[in-house]
């Protein structure tokens, strides 16, 4: 049998260099597998368990203040966000005016009255006719209608606090002319906030039915 000499050599030689150096022939290569875990699982919740509707979040006691007369501004009391209580005076216009047609109407009045009541006196000596005390009268009631229209117009160039509570807001300025109606001062009273949404009729069965298991979500 003959033997191949020169392979053989180069195959103990490398052999020898492959024991010195403590490398292994034939190195085997593994890979390393990566396992996901399960964190969680994403799905759509089920329609059953909640209902959203849309809300209005308002205060349970809030007020938009006005003057009933028109004028200037002159004073103002308040500013955003002060607190206030009940029966304080907010604001108030020029009353020269207001005055003046008061005090004119007060005398007025006064001298309507004086007239009817002396034709009271004079209808029993029969001075004077029926109809005139009934004209004496209707004058008395006139004057005494303006005098109660000039006293309420007095009344009404002051705003004042309704309830204690917080200045919301101030959307008028002094020396400004207002106008009859227009929001002046917002106040913002002590009765906290409450929600208000508005449900399909169709689920209001259901929800009466499964109420223990109803969440309603409130956006707001």
């Amino acid at each position: 049998m003959r033997t191949n000499t020169p392979a053989l050599a180069i195959f103990m030689t490398f052999l020898a260099v492959a024991c010195d150096s403590g490398t292994p022939l034939f190195e085997k290569k593994t890979q390393t597998l990566v396992r996901p875990a399960k964190l969680i699982e994403i799905g759509q919740a089920n329609d059953n368990d909640f209902l959203n509707f849309p809300a209005i979040i308002q205060s349970r006691q809030l007020s938009v203040l006005s003057f009933e007369v028109g004028g200037m501004l002159k004073e103002l009391m308040v500013i955003e966000a002060q607190k206030v209580n009940k029966g304080d005076v907010l604001a108030k216009l020029d009353q020269h005016d207001l005055l003046a047609k008061l005090s004119s109407a007060r005398a007025q009045f006064k001298n309507a009255n004086i007239e009817y009541q002396r034709a009271l006196r004079l209808i029993k000596q029969d001075a004077i006719s029926s109809s005139e005390l009934e004209e004496r009268k209707s004058n008395r009631d006139v004057n005494k209608s303006q005098l109660e229209t000039a006293e309420k117009a007095l009344q009404d160039s002051v705003l004042v606090a309704p309830y204690s509570g917080a200045i919301a807001k101030v959307s008028i300025e002094k020396r400004q002319i207002t106008q009859p109606g227009k929001s002046a001062i917002t106040i913002l009273g002590k009765q906290g906030l409450e929600g208000k949404i508005n449900l399909p009729s169709s689920i209001l069965p259901r929800q009466a039915d499964e109420e223990s298991q109803q969440r309603i979500l409130i956006l707001l």
